[in-house]
């Protein structure tokens, strides 16, 4: 077990609103520059304080959400050109492990400009993020420019401010889990791991609004028998758990296509339906597939006859789909199937589409920029 540390807000002593929280009397919660070594102090004491119980920190971040000051929670808004003397002049110094602040998708400019400083880069292991804003494309264009510098994914959280229901919640995490890992992360991590039948301990809503929390955690206690239950965020991260083991390393596809074509021809070649599986040929020659101790599992299915089938070819489609890769596949596999098939990266894009084409079917993703599905 890897135990990663990122501190929200050092006391209210250290910073110039006197607060813990981001916003305070409407003024930032920004740390004092007389401070900056009474911080790096203050972090070191807690490794410190970790290790002598037998608890070793791997890995620190020096604040959370660095571009986001709220009124709601503790914060240290900082920008890019004071975590770089924080961490180059004081906190690398004094640790031996570290990364720099944890940062939303969003453009990914934070890291970007962080890095532009040689002091302050070499100062750093890698940049940590969450997944409340942008896309997971953008951590690539981090590593593009940045490739010694590792990436680590810090937090992803559920609610009932997200996606309450189960198997959208599911769905949708576990197209996040996929997409993070594409494109370069080390790790990923769902916040919070456990919390009581209100969704508490939670500084927003017991200080502030004095209700329960709409956050959801992994596991959630209920405080007056003790007893638990697993929530879909469990579920999605043991899922992937069971399948990948710390040290494993991603095989980059190249053609999401081809693979999705072997599976299916597969399948066809079985008739009927089967589970199945297939492996990669470790050479271009190599295009069998081999079976090792696996029995197929065979479910009844129906054959539609002759009469029954029904053809698409006279109806257009519309695919509204932000990853390329994917809409891609798509309109290739559906092509022939249907009279027109159309490609829209977003909302907005697909009402005009729409408006111009009328397709009979339209198929959509839900989270996209600009205007979701």
């Amino acid at each position: 077990v890897k135990v990663m540390a990122s501190c929200w807000s050092p006391p209210g002593w250290m910073k110039q609103n006197g607060s813990e929280l981001g916003m305070y009397n409407n003024v930032k919660g920004t740390l004092k520059t007389s401070k900056d070594q009474a911080y790096s102090n203050y972090i070191t004491k807690f490794i410190q304080n970790y290790e002598s119980r037998g608890i070793d920190i791997y890995a620190i971040t020096p604040n959370n959400e660095p571009d986001h000051a709220s009124y709601d929670w503790p914060a240290l808004p900082m920008s890019h050109t004071q975590a770089q003397t924080l961490v180059a002049d004081y906190l690398r110094p004094t640790l031996t492990q570290n990364g720099i602040d944890a940062t939303n998708y969003r453009e990914g400019s934070y890291p970007l400009e962080f890095y532009e400083d040689a002091d302050a880069r070499n100062a750093v292991d890698g940049s940590a993020w969450h997944w409340y804003e942008g896309d997971e494309e953008v951590m690539s264009v981090v590593h593009k420019e940045y490739p010694s510098k590792d990436i680590w994914f810090t937090e992803g959280s559920g609610g009932e401010w997200g996606f309450p229901k189960w198997k959208t919640a599911f769905l949708n995490q576990s197209s996040c889990v996929i997409n993070i890992a594409r494109n370069w992360s080390k790790s990923i991590i769902f916040w919070n791991l456990a919390l009581d039948e209100n969704g508490g301990p939670d500084y927003y809503y017991d200080v502030n609004q004095g209700h329960n929390s709409t956050n959801r955690g992994l596991v959630t206690i209920d405080t007056q028998t003790g007893n638990w239950e697993y929530n879909v965020d469990y579920y999605t991260l043991g899922h992937v758990s069971k399948f990948v083991d710390p040290g494993a390393v991603r095989i980059d596809s190249g053609d999401v296509g081809v693979l999705a074509r072997q599976a299916r021809e597969q399948l066809d070649s079985l008739g009927g339906g089967a589970t199945f599986f297939f492996e990669l040929p470790l050479d271009a020659e190599n295009e069998n597939i081999e079976k090792e101790n696996q029995q197929d599992v065979w479910f009844p299915v129906e054959t539609p006859s002759e009469a029954e089938t029904f053809s698409t070819n006279h109806y257009s489609i519309i695919i509204v789909e932000d990853k390329k890769e994917l809409s891609s596949f798509l309109k290739e596999s559906l092509q022939e199937s249907f009279k027109n098939v159309y490609v829209a990266g977003d909302g907005e894009e697909a009402i005009e589409i729409i408006n111009q084409k009328h397709p009979d079917i339209i198929v959509s993703d839900i989270m996209m920029p600009k205007m979701n599905g």
